[in-house]
This record gives structure tokens, C-alpha cells and sequence, in this order.
């Protein structure tokens, strides 16, 4: 687990930005629930612009996961499961 770990955060680090690579790395380093450098939070949760595939999971809130839907959506051309994420976000009961 430890070197799925390592990998997943390299991909992560060095992909450099909003990218499908980095999602998945993220989303694997979630999983794997580890914290060997540390608790990290997303670096490239704030870039701009938005790139509307990447996950918009935060651990700061739902009012934080709402704000990243709603740039999500607002780049998004095409995309139609952010707007149902983006709905279902603000429709869900608060957390």
C-alpha cells in the first residue's frame, strides 16, 4: 500500500495542474486513506480555469464542494453530470 501511495502522489505532484492523471491520482491517494507526506489537501483545487471533469470533492464543506460545482459548470460546455452534481449539491441536507 505504501509504494500505491507513493505512486499515486507522484502522478499527482507531477502531472503540474487540473488534469485527468492528477483526478485519478487524488482520488486513489483518498482511498488509500494514508498520510505519509502529510495530510494533503488538493494544490490545484483553485486553478483557473476550472477544468470541468476534475473532481470537485472538498474537504472544507459543502459550501466549498458547491463554489468548485459552480466553476465546474461554468466552464463546462458539454458536460451534463456536473450540472446533476452541481444540483444535487445544493439540493442535498447539509453535512
Amino acid at each position: 500500500m505504501k509504494s500505491a501511495y507513493a505512486n499515486a502522489f507522484n502522478a499527482y505532484y507531477w502531472e503540474q495542474g487540473q488534469t485527468i492523471d492528477s483526478n485519478d491520482a487524488f482520488g486513489i491517494m483518498l482511498k488509500l486513506g494514508r498520510s505519509d507526506y502529510g495530510y494533503i489537501k488538493d494544490i490545484y483545487a483553485a486553478d483557473y480555469p476550472r477544468q470541468s471533469y476534475y473532481s470537485t470533492l472538498s474537504h472544507y464543506g459543502v459550501a466549498q464542494e458547491i463554489s468548485n460545482l459552480t466553476m465546474a459548470l461554468r466552464n463546462s460546455t458539454f458536460e451534463y453530470p456536473i450540472r446533476s452534481a452541481t444540483i444535487g449539491a445544493v439540493t442535498a441536507p447539509e453535512r
